[in-house]
C-alpha cells in the first residue's frame, strides 16, 4: 500500500492502531502496532517532567546510550528520575510502552511522533499515564531560627474573654485558651522540587509552635499539617503560656492572639517505595503563629 511520495521516492502507510492510549503508573505495558515499518524516526515529545532533557535516553539497537528524545531506526527511549520511570521500545512495525512507576497527582502527558525523513509523513500518539502514590516521607529537619515575619499580615484573633459584674472585687483570671486555634499556611519550594510537593499532596508534616511569646522559641510538639501546592490551614493546639490577668469589676476582658506569618525552612527527605531512591527537598513553611498576647478591655 503505497501512502507518500516525494519525487520518485514512495513510502508504505505507518499509521499506527491507536491515536491515543492511557496506562496505569506502576508497571502497565502498552503496545503500539503500525501497518508498516516503512518509516525512520520516533521521538518522545511534550513529556510535563522537569528535566525531561536530562532525564531521556535514546539507545539505538546495537549502540551506545545518549542523551536525546528522538531514536532512529529500532531501540530505546527511556526517562527516568526519581517519580518516573519508563521505556519506548521500537522493533520493526511495533513500539511498545513501559511504565515501571509515575509518581505524583493527576496524569502525565507525552506523545509519540512517528516519522519519515523521506517524504516528512508524521504520526502522532498522545500517551497519558495515571500517575500513582510512591513517595514516603522519611524525615523533616527544620532550622528553628526563623528567617522571616510579616507583620503588614499580622491578624489579632480573639480567643477568650471574661466579665466581673460592678461590686464584686478584682479578680486574678487565668484563661482557658481554646483547644485549638485556626492557622493558616502554605508551604513553597525550588521549582525543580514542585513535583515533589505535588506528589506529596495530602501527607502530613510536623510543624513547629512558638513555646515562649515575644521570643523566637520553638519546638515540635505534634501539631501536623498537610503538604499542599496552595494555601492551606491546620488547627494548632500548643499555645505559649500566658500570666494571669487582673480583671476589674464593671469590666469585660478580652484576650487577644497576635497572630503572624512566620517562615521557617526544613529539609524533608523521602524515599521512592518502588526504586527505594531517596531524595531531599528545602521547603519554606509559613505559617501563622501567636507572636504576643494583648488584654483589652471594655465596660460592661
Amino acid at each position: 500500500m503505497l501512502s507518500a511520495c516525494n519525487s520518485d521516492i514512495f513510502v508504505e502507510d505507518f499509521t499506527p492502531d491507536v491515536t491515543e492510549l492511557t496506562m496505569k503508573g506502576d508497571g502497565a505495558s502498552r503496545t503500539i502496532r503500525f501497518r508498516s515499518d516503512d518509516w525512520s524516526q520516533l521521538t518522545l515529545a511534550g513529556a510535563d517532567i522537569h528535566g525531561t532533557d536530562l532525564s531521556t535516553v535514546v539507545t539505538p539497537a546495537g549502540g551506545s546510550p545518549m542523551q536525546g528524545k528522538t531514536l532512529t531506526g529500532d531501540g530505546t527511549i527511556s526517562l527516568h528520575t526519581t517519580l518516573n520511570d519508563f521505556t519506548v521500545t521500537r522493533r520493526g512495525d511495533v513500539v511498545t510502552v513501559d511504565v515501571n512507576y509515575a509518581i505524583g497527582n493527576g496524569m502525565l502527558m507525552f506523545w509519540l511522533v512517528a516519522s519519515s525523513d523521506e517524504t516528512y509523513d508524521r504520526h502522532e500518539i498522545m500517551v497519558g499515564i495515571e500517575r500513582v502514590g510512591g513517595l514516603e516521607i522519611m524525615d523533616v529537619d527544620y532550622n528553628l531560627m526563623t528567617w522571616g515575619t510579616d507583620e503588614n499580615k499580622a491578624e489579632d484573633r480573639l480567643l477568650t474573654a471574661y466579665g466581673l459584674s460592678a461590686g464584686n472585687e478584682p479578680v486574678l483570671w487565668t484563661p482557658q485558651l481554646p483547644s485549638g486555634i485556626l492557622s493558616f499556611y502554605n508551604i513553597r519550594t525550588i521549582t525543580a522540587d514542585e513535583e515533589y510537593v505535588s506528589a506529596l499532596e495530602g501527607e502530613e508534616i510536623p510543624v513547629p509552635t512558638r513555646t515562649n511569646p515575644y521570643y523566637s522559641d520553638w519546638e515540635l510538639r505534634g501539631e501536623t499539617a498537610g503538604i499542599s501546592s496552595s494555601m492551606s490551614y491546620t488547627s494548632l493546639l500548643h499555645y505559649p503560656p500566658i500570666t494571669p490577668i487582673n480583671v476589674e469589676p464593671g469590666m469585660l476582658t478580652q484576650l487577644y492572639a497576635r497572630m503572624v506569618p512566620t517562615v521557617f525552612d526544613a529539609r524533608l527527605r523521602v524515599r521512592n517505595k518502588y526504586s527505594g531512591e531517596e531524595h531531599e527537598m528545602i521547603i519554606w513553611l509559613t505559617i501563622e503563629q501567636p507572636d504576643s498576647y494583648e488584654v483589652r478591655y471594655d465596660e460592661l
